[in-house]
């Protein structure tokens, strides 16, 4: 005979033959409320058949982390009709200057500040989008790849080989009846070409290539 749950002075265990068997705890309104599946050893909440190691299913599916220091909820949420994954750092407001971090390695990659402002390699961005790097290579104008791993480079890369095809920085002004100014490079079979682009009375035109 299996013994299904077991009771010793220091812990309660529920199969401890390692047996394919599920544990289910169903609440008032949820038959599936806690599902342990035994066969993949996956959980579930709100489901009966979770599709990954944690699978939350629920009309507001909502994960949140709590610091007891600060009292801060972190969350993660797809609580959205149109599909939206919402990550929210300190939802409640509780400590000034919230920032959410980007780690790779064990490291800090980027950052993006209560302000609004997202940093690559900083820290402490001051404007909506901040790059910084530390390399001492020296610039090589005839780099055919542009020395992409090099420097601090921002890459704007359009895939087409079609002429005139083009990768821009466009610039908008104004709230309504926005002006426009732009940056484009342009591609041919033979190299590229740099496009300048202002408006003047409402008419964006080039004025330098």
């Amino acid at each position: 005979n299996r013994s299904r749950l077991e009771f010793d002075s220091t812990e309660t265990v529920f199969n401890e033959g390692s047996a394919d068997l599920d544990f289910r705890v169903e609440s008032d309104s949820n038959t599936h409320a806690l599902f342990l599946q035994g066969s993949n050893s996956r959980i579930g909440f709100g489901t009966s058949s979770p599709s990954s190691s944690v699978h939350i299913s629920d009309s507001s599916p909502i994960l949140t982390l709590t610091d007891t220091d600060t009292g801060a909820d972190s969350i993660i949420s797809a609580a959205s009709s149109a599909g939206n994954l919402l990550i929210g750092a300190d939802e409640n407001a509780e400590v000034a200057s919230s920032n959410i971090l980007f780690r790779v390695d064990g490291s800090e990659k980027a950052r993006l500040t209560s302000d609004g402002n997202f940093g690559i390699g900083s820290s402490s961005p001051e404007s909506l989008l901040e790059l910084e790097a530390t390399s001492s290579t020296v610039f090589d104008g005839t780099s055919t790849d542009g020395q992409a791993a090099n420097g601090t480079t921002l890459a704007i890369q359009n895939l087409s080989d079609t002429n005139n095809t083009f990768s821009q920085i466009l610039f908008r002004n104004r709230n309504t009846s926005k002006a426009v100014s732009r940056i484009a490079s342009l591609t041919d079979s033979t190299g590229t070409e740099m496009a300048f682009v202002v408006e003047n009375n409402g008419s964006p035109a080039e004025v330098l290539r």
